[in-house]
């Protein structure tokens, strides 16, 4: 078990898409980029998102995952050149330093007159800590005969 009563600080990274030399893409007569990617934390990845996933479908993605408990997302972007940036909220010291990882689920274009293939990055914007206080507490394993039990009278937490 995990205890702690001062907050630590959140790891903050975002997701960019750029052209190859690290810049953003430019896009021909303003049509938004096309292709979907996954992101990936601590060995579990989401479903294909759009490239143009809005800040709560992010969100919604990446609090799915079994490795992330909470996060806040906010979206910029001018004339389709979106940075995504991803606020850990969590305060669990083995999701600390793990970075998402992104890769490309199809062909990227920007704009379906262009056929400019942008890549995915992510940057660690501030590296998050524990809180100071912060301590594990092993809790011993107690098997107990659940058929034994009144079911109503007791509330099991799985």
């Amino acid at each position: 078990m995990e205890r702690w009563t001062q907050p630590g600080k959140p790891d903050i990274q975002e997701v960019s898409i750029s052209d190859s030399q690290g810049d953003p893409p430019s896009y021909s007569q303003g049509d938004p980029p096309i292709g979907t990617f996954t992101l990936s934390f601590d060995g579990y990845v989401t479903d294909s998102l759009s490239v143009n996933i809005s800040e709560k479908g992010l969100k919604d993605a990446l609090q799915f995952l079994p490795s992330i408990s909470s996060v806040e997302v906010i979206r910029r972007d001018e004339r389709y050149k979106y940075v995504w940036r991803v606020t850990f909220r969590t305060h669990a010291v083995r999701t600390l330093g793990k970075l998402l990882l992104v890769e490309p689920s199809t062909d990227f274009f920007a704009g379906s007159s262009n056929s400019l293939k942008p890549i995915l990055l992510v940057a660690k914007v501030s590296a998050g800590s524990a809180p100071s206080d912060y301590a594990t507490i092993d809790v011993p394993y107690v098997n107990v005969n659940l058929s034994s039990l009144n079911p109503t009278r007791y509330i099991f937490l799985v």
